[in-house]
């Protein structure tokens, strides 16, 4: 298909997760949320399928009417304010060197 593939590694779950939440998965047979929808990707018990799904959704919402750009929680959402810094200085630099060798 012509449809642009993800930059993902696909891999099984981080052992540190594994550990973390040993107790509460040890007796965990998926569906999580009693959907009884076979389907739904958030009710597979497959946190990467979870994880790409949402990620799918979220940049899905981009495109709606209803989406705007709006503060940021300062403390809890301080590495994607981060991660927006890095990019906006990358994109700088990258501009600035483009301007010199034009």
């Amino acid at each position: 298909s012509d449809r642009p593939r993800p930059n993902l590694k696909i891999r099984t779950r981080p052992r540190c997760q594994e550990w973390k939440s040993w107790n509460f998965f040890k007796n965990f047979k998926g569906d999580k949320y009693n959907t009884g929808d076979a389907d739904d990707p958030l009710a597979s018990g497959n946190f990467m399928a979870e994880d790409i799904y949402v990620c799918e959704q979220q940049q899905r919402s981009f495109k709606s009417p209803y989406f705007s750009v709006g503060a940021i929680a300062k403390d809890l959402e301080r590495s994607v304010y981060q991660y927006q810094r890095n990019v906006q200085e990358f994109m700088t630099a990258a501009a600035a060197k483009e301007s010199v060798s034009a």
